[in-house]
């Protein structure tokens, strides 16, 4: 529902360029909460 909503907004108000931002947001938060000790040092080095 909430994807749906997004999408209904970025679609009447023409901002696609959001997309781009929460497909990496979305990658970034499962990387994240998916991850144990081995993966996490490289998120590190990311920023």
């Amino acid at each position: 529902m909430l994807i749906q909503e997004l999408w209904q907004f970025m679609r009447i108000r023409k901002k696609y360029w959001l997309f781009p931002i929460i497909m990496i947001l979305l990658l970034f938060s499962t990387l994240i909460l998916f991850s144990q000790t081995a993966v996490l040092p490289f998120v590190y080095t990311l920023f």
